[in-house]
């Protein structure tokens, strides 16, 4: 009996969880749909800011020869105003593109786990695309996941497709990474890759799958990706149960944040729920340096979604930041 190829080891051709496939797969598109409506209007907020930008610069150029008497000091105002209109337009535009950009990453790896976990539970031995040897060097790309889920299949002629299976995952990458480490030093084992990251090691009689489990972002990672267009971060912090983003009242101070006032952040007394299970609205609360509640400064209008009310809070935020410490 011979070791399994390349070509014996690749994507199970199961069937798969069709419900759970399905809506995660609308997620998605719904996400890509509103990337690329984030996208156009980043296209647009950016032309717009250049028209501004072009129309104030010539105006002043026209009137750099008039006696300062005669230039039209309002007009430069108004035109000076509508590039600032177009700037902030711009800024919102960004936010927003990074917001959706996180959200559909979100959805991207949810499919992909919910994919995996079905893929993995086939009861034969994959057979379908290429998986190729990887050497040492690369094990620790490739095992990059957090944790895995793992499949061992054992050749056993009584069963039905001929193999025996057991899954004792998830498993830690750092036991995942010992695994194949000690694997590797055995007679006759390969340890192969796909192009999906599902790392294999096979013998003639036994073949151990660890489909990688990715991480996906969180509803406080769209907001985090919000605020970062401002050039603003947020961290995840909790208390007595309540998760939630905070970050200092002043943009300037990034050490010791809970000690100085501080912005806490959270939907529903959460801040790190899956995306799809964002259904309350952002809110963003004021803090004095003893932790102390202030007052309420933002509320995000409940109708928009994760990626248009995380651009919303992060504008506001911004704005908000603006105001009181210029």
């Amino acid at each position: 009996m011979s070791v399994p190829t390349p070509g014996d080891i690749a994507s199970a051709t199961t069937t798969r969880n069709a419900h759970l496939v399905r809506k995660l797969t609308a997620e998605r598109q719904t996400a890509i749909a509103e990337l690329a409506a984030a996208k156009s209007d980043l296209h647009t907020a950016r032309k717009h800011s250049s028209r501004a930008e072009s129309a104030l610069g010539m105006l002043v150029r026209s009137d750099e020869y008039l006696p300062p008497s005669q230039r039209r000091t309002a007009g430069i105002r108004d035109r000076s105003a509508s590039r600032q209109k177009a700037a902030e337009g711009r800024m919102y535009a960004e936010a927003l593109l990074a917001a959706s950009g996180t959200v559909l990453r979100a959805a991207e790896i949810a499919l992909w786990n919910a994919t995996a976990d079905d893929l993995a539970s086939a009861q034969s031995l994959p057979t379908g695309f290429q998986a190729e040897p990887i050497s040492r060097p690369t094990y620790p790309a490739v095992l990059a996941a957090f944790e895995f889920k793992a499949v061992d299949r054992h050749r056993d002629e009584d069963a039905a497709t001929g193999w025996r299976v057991t899954r004792p995952g998830p498993w830690p990458r750092e036991f995942v990474e010992q695994v194949v480490y000690n694997w590797a030093k055995a007679d006759g084992a390969w340890i192969l890759s796909d192009y999906a990251g599902v790392v294999f090691i096979a013998t003639p009689d036994r073949v151990i799958e660890l489909w990688p489990v990715r991480e996906a972002p969180n509803e406080g990672d769209v907001l985090d990706a919000a605020l970062s267009a401002y050039g603003l971060r947020s961290h995840p912090d909790d208390f007595d149960g309540v998760t939630f983003r905070v970050m200092a009242a002043d943009p300037a101070i990034t050490d010791d944040v809970s000690s100085r006032p501080h912005l806490l952040m959270y939907a529903g007394e959460l801040a790190n729920r899956p995306v799809r299970e964002h259904t309350e609205p952002w809110s963003v609360h004021l803090h004095d340096e003893t932790g102390e509640y202030v007052e309420q400064i933002y509320a995000a209008p409940a109708e928009l979604g994760c990626a248009e009310q995380s651009a919303a809070c992060a504008r506001a935020v911004a704005a908000w930041m603006a105001r009181t410490t210029s």
